[in-house]
């Protein structure tokens, strides 16, 4: 849903579109359903992309930018003076991190609800097997995820990371190119938005922002379901879709139009 709401902002900043009413549904629906999901991970993944995607768009509208990121400062500072005078002694940090966390973080919200653990423990096993790994989808047997869940008393099927699955299933070697991949991915959009200033290629830029901060927490965007699938589109779009080259067409001049009659003839 984090997507979701990241396509709806690039729509509302997009000059070209009519119907802006649908980009504001998105982007509301999208941080709607994120929040009822309490899903942490895509709110940070689409604060990073929603960042990258305004700073980019912020280039080719530094009027408006001003304006927004006046009113911003402004209603941020209302919003602290406001908090201070109900209590003094409130922390505006505190309360971002209060919203942010779980009963499941058991008042440790830095251990990211165990996974910090987790990651540990798969770290500790892959090193067994550092530049190879243990093969794709060949870590997680039915005997390990049952040594794993035993040890920190919950089930796990993942390493919860897109990062640790790749050192763990191809080592350091497969986690070195799906570096390459992704990273050269959002080198490539970026070099591309810089030439074309594209919307799509904007949103592409952003999506792929998205998957690189979501990565960190989650295992979904490399396993077969939308996630995963839409990344390899976008990336599949970003390294074979060429725009067609305009043809230019000569401009018509006086010359041009007279070149092609003949000069007229004098017979004696």
């Amino acid at each position: 849903m984090g997507q979701i709401a990241l396509t709806g902002l690039c729509i509302i900043l997009d000059p070209d579109v009519r119907r802006r009413w649908i980009g504001t549904a998105l982007l509301v629906t999208g941080l709607a359903a994120v929040m009822m999901t309490g899903s942490r991970t895509s709110l940070i993944a689409f604060a990073a992309a929603a960042v990258l995607v305004t700073f980019l768009w912020a280039r080719r509208n530094a009027r408006r930018v001003f304006i927004f990121g006046i009113s911003f400062i402004v209603m941020i500072g209302c919003l602290e003076l406001v908090a201070r005078l109900a209590d003094p002694e409130a922390s505006p940090i505190n309360s971002v991190l209060g919203l942010l966390e779980r009963p499941r973080d058991e008042g440790n919200i830095a251990a990211l609800t165990g996974r910090t653990d987790v990651w540990d423990t798969c770290i500790r096993i892959a090193m067994d097997h550092p530049l190879t790994g243990y093969g794709f989808e060949s870590f997680w047997t039915p005997i390990r995820i049952l040594e794993i869940s035993s040890i920190h008393q919950w089930a796990i099927n993942q390493a919860h990371s897109v990062y640790i699955e790749h050192l763990v299933s191809l080592g350091f070697i497969g986690l070195g190119l799906w570096c390459i991949l992704i990273f050269g991915s959002l080198g490539v959009s970026l070099r591309k938005y810089a030439i074309d200033r594209s919307p799509t290629t904007l949103w592409l830029a952003g999506i792929v922002v998205f998957c690189i901060v979501h990565g960190f927490n989650e295992s979904i965007n490399m396993l077969p379901v939308f996630n995963g699938y839409l990344f390899i589109v976008v990336i599949a779009h970003l390294v074979l879709y060429r725009k067609p080259r305009s043809v230019r067409v000569p401009r018509a001049t006086f010359l041009s139009h007279t070149a092609h009659i003949d000069a007229p003839r004098f017979v004696a």
